[in-house]
């Protein structure tokens, strides 16, 4: 009859476990057993993939807060230069109307309608 040691036992299920705490118990139990060494191998490699994983989801959520920042940026500098344009045409605008209403006031002076030609008729 083949007898299986304790530890043998325990790390059957744990050998391809990614669970930690099942881990550091069973490294608590058997802490000189022969599977001791394999489960803190398993242990590192799991907190390795974890750090790494990690890291990359903080890399990924800095970058996608730098996105976020110059999308407010761009928009910010595109509402700036709309208003900009908006002003150079309002200013324009203002000139031409200034413009107009002294050529149509110049050109009119006994009625004030832009008719001076008329008047010369009369």
């Amino acid at each position: 009859m083949i007898t299986i040691s304790a530890d043998a036992r325990d790390w059957e299920p744990l050998k391809n476990s990614r669970d930690v705490a099942a881990l550091e118990a069973f490294r608590r139990k058997h802490p000189s057993g022969p599977f001791s060494e394999q489960a803190l191998h398993r242990l590192e490699d799991i907190r390795k993939q974890q750090d790494d994983i990690a890291r990359r989801q903080k890399e990924q959520a800095d970058a996608a807060a730098r996105l976020k920042e110059a999308e407010r940026a761009n928009a910010a500098e595109a509402e700036k230069k709309k208003n900009q344009e908006i002003q150079a045409i309002r200013g324009v605008i203002e000139q031409y109307a200034k413009a107009f209403e002294s050529k149509r006031l110049e050109g009119c002076s006994p009625c004030g309608r832009g008719c001076r030609d008329r008047h010369r008729t009369r």
